[in-house]
């Protein structure tokens, strides 16, 4: 999946190409500030940048739109004509009612949904964070179904990579102390029970 994040280069935006980049998804980010791309380039590697948002949008499966809201609407009504069907577009600018009416005044093709991090650029994962999501219609319910699955796989993958880690970690540096019956304790406190009798 090929991911646009219109305004991708301020934190907010490298937050999220940073997340969708280890989710395994082709991220393409745009901003204003050349100089700001190329560091946005430089911190997240794997990252296609532009400044152009009409490229960016018209070669995406979905679009992520993260500026501020003073500049929502000029952003929106330039790449909307070249919006798809099939597409999602969502905007994380603010909880505000604004930037999705903005959205439906101004997008006529795919679907769009606004989704509103309850946190900051500084949060070390999406583990144990929330998000608002505000459907208006029923495509627009069907997206926020995903999304929240979608979401909530990210958090429970994150929660288990690392419990896992942690469990095999301490496990595999304590086994040479450890008799085999400590190491079944262990990873029964830690919540692993599928150990071999």
């Amino acid at each position: 999946m090929r991911v646009a994040i219109i305004g991708g280069s301020g934190r907010m935006g490298r937050w999220f190409a940073d997340f969708l980049l280890k989710d395994g998804k082709e991220v393409i980010i745009t901003g204003r500030n050349q100089k700001r791309l190329l560091e946005a380039k430089q911190q997240l590697g794997e990252v296609e940048v532009t400044a152009n948002n009409v490229e960016a949008v018209k070669n995406a499966d979905a679009v992520l739109v993260s500026v501020p809201l003073d500049k929502f609407e000029e952003v929106v009504e330039q790449f909307s004509p070249y919006t798809h069907s099939g597409q999602v577009i969502i905007e994380i600018t603010s909880v505000k009612v604004v930037p999705v009416e903005v959205m439906h005044r101004h997008i006529k093709a795919g679907v769009i949904l606004g989704v509103h991090p309850m946190f900051g650029p500084g949060a070390k994962s999406v583990a144990n964070q929330n998000f608002v999501l505000t459907p208006t219609n029923e495509d627009e319910r069907a997206l926020a179904q995903k999304v929240r699955q979608y979401l909530e796989a990210s958090m429970m993958a994150f929660k288990e990579a690392n419990r896992s880690n942690d469990i095999y970690g301490r496990m595999q540096s304590e086994s040479h102390k450890l008799t085999d019956d400590e190491i079944r304790k262990l990873a029964k406190y830690y919540g692993t029970v599928d150990l071999p009798e």
